[in-house]
């Protein structure tokens, strides 16, 4: 089951990760955090939003060779971002329990 992990690093400061099922850190905090419960609201943070989080795609087209080619969805108004087609599956993401907390 993936899962995030509370810990502390060299410093002293509570950090995050969040591992996949095969135990792969995928995610971890880019900060350390001085409270535990900075650390915490930080990571709730996270699955609350993670939840309804958009992925965004920026695809470019094959050029012909010597030559290059602009984004596809250059003209969005995020340079690059295009939505995914329709028949694309949309992914689905649950937060996952919080583990690993010590006092």
């Amino acid at each position: 089951m993936s899962k995030f992990t509370v810990y502390t690093d060299k410093q002293n400061e509570f950090r995050w990760k969040f591992a996949a099922n095969d135990n792969t850190v995928i995610a971890k905090s880019s900060q350390g955090y001085k409270a535990k419960e900075d650390c915490l609201t930080s990571l709730t943070l996270l699955q609350k939003d993670i939840t309804g989080a958009a992925v965004d795609h920026e695809i470019r087209a094959a050029a012909p060779q010597g030559t290059s080619a602009p984004a596809i969805g250059a003209s969005s108004p995020v340079q690059g971002a295009v939505s995914a087609p329709a028949h694309a599956a949309s992914p689905v993401v649950s937060p996952a329990p919080v583990v690993g907390l010590k006092n």
